[in-house]
């Protein structure tokens, strides 16, 4: 199968990856200049992921390093509002700057709208970014949209970044991306090899979450069922993806794997966002005792609790199982093949990925295929399977949590 993702861009349109090569061409003469130096011992760090939650998420895993390598020095944070739960209190975080891409805005307002936000969003990074003086930016995505421009418009001497998501000549240290079968943790860690930061750091590399707010364990107990809840194990299901329907399993291959659970005496809890998660998760759990469906009844730090207590967490492409990574909660994870699943996947010590393997993945359809194979065809004795597997892991006299 050719290659979807041909060429210096991880852009799958033709008509997109002609326009970047003719602006990238036109930036190239306009930004032409010698790379600065790189500072020994830099004061202020700009890290920038304009993604996903899930995507950020997985960028704090460079954190500890810089911590490691340079421990007196400030890091400022560019990413979307929607990153806010992640970063906000982040003891290795000390500003974040607001930058809510139009591309990737998944909020329910019409274009126009968000192209506004987009610029009055932009505009505040810009002062704030050009007031704090930062040494050295590194620009951890490496797909569309980046925030290079942003970096280049605002004065940071030094901008380190791949050349995969466009805007490449406005960097001072371009790094072409190679694919390599990594996970994504692991891309944004070889940034870091470009100021010099060495293993002993590196090995560090590990996400990381900001403490709860307070209360939160007293306020999930309450809603799970106060009293009579304490000391029951229960298993997370969360079903639904921000990415859309394309990445979820079938609800009838849901429906199994709580039945089976079910029929093991096993307490299942249900999370999701939204009304369609919220009925996904009543369809499934119709008639079926020991089941709660807390859908649409937690906020981020309850969520993240929820996942914190959980004896297993089932999920799907989306955040969940990156947090449940994060806490050393075992996961399994429910993936298709429209994106790269070695890359994507969570990456922790106790992750299971259950997928179907297919010729034509990854094929990066927004939209999927008709048949979507390598998602709906996956038996849900595979994923029980895993699940099993995975507790028995964890919970061997040799480990623990």
């Amino acid at each position: 199968m050719p290659d979807p993702l041909p060429g210096r861009y991880l852009i799958r349109n033709r008509g997109w990856r002609l326009l970047f090569r003719s602006m990238d061409a036109v930036l190239e003469f306009l930004a032409a200049g010698n790379a600065p130096a790189l500072p020994v011992k830099p004061k202020n760090i700009l890290l920038s992921n304009l993604g996903h939650l899930g995507d950020v998420l997985i960028s704090t895993s460079v954190l500890p390093v810089l911590k490691s390598a340079y421990p007196d020095v400030r890091i400022g944070f560019a990413a979307g509002s929607w990153a806010l739960p992640i970063l906000s209190g982040h003891p290795m975080v000390d500003q974040i700057h607001i930058v809510d891409h139009w591309f990737l805005n998944r909020a329910n307002q019409g274009k126009a709208q968000k192209f506004r936000r987009f610029l009055k969003t932009t505009g505040t990074a810009l002062r704030e970014i050009s007031a704090l003086r930062y040494d050295i930016s590194i620009h951890l995505y490496s797909y569309f949209p980046n925030a290079i421009p942003l970096a280049w418009k605002a004065g940071v001497p030094v901008r380190i970044g791949y050349t995969s998501g466009g805007f490449g000549p406005l960097l001072t240290h371009p790094v072409p991306f190679d694919p390599a079968g990594k996970h994504e943790s692991e891309y944004q860690a070889d940034l870091l090899h470009v100021p010099g930061i060495g293993k002993e750091h590196l090995d560090r590399l590990k996400m990381t979450l900001p403490d709860p707010a307070p209360g939160t364990g007293t306020r999930l107990r309450e809603i799970l069922g106060g009293e009579s809840f304490d000391g029951i194990p229960y298993r997370l299901i969360h079903m639904g993806s921000g990415a859309g329907v394309t990445h979820e399993w079938p609800l009838p291959s849901w429906r199994a794997l709580a039945e089976k659970l079910r029929a093991d005496g096993i307490t299942l809890v249900f999370t999701g966002i939204g009304r369609r998660e919220r009925e996904n998760a009543e369809a499934v759990t119709a008639g079926l005792k020991g089941c709660r469906n807390l859908c649409d009844r937690l906020d981020w730090w309850g969520f993240v609790e929820a996942i914190r207590q959980a004896e297993m967490v089932y999920s799907v492409d989306t955040s969940a199982g990156h947090i449940a990574a994060a806490l050393n909660t075992p996961c399994v994870s429910v993936f298709g093949g429209i994106s790269d699943t070695p890359r994507w996947r969570p990456k922790g010590e106790y992750c299971s990925l259950v997928t179907n393997e297919a010729a034509c993945a990854p094929c990066y359809k927004v939209a999927g295929c008709e048949t979507m194979e390598c998602l709906h065809n996956i038996a849900m004795e595979r994923v029980y399977d895993a699940g099993e597997g995975l507790l028995n892991e964890h919970q061997s006299p040799s480990n623990s949590r």
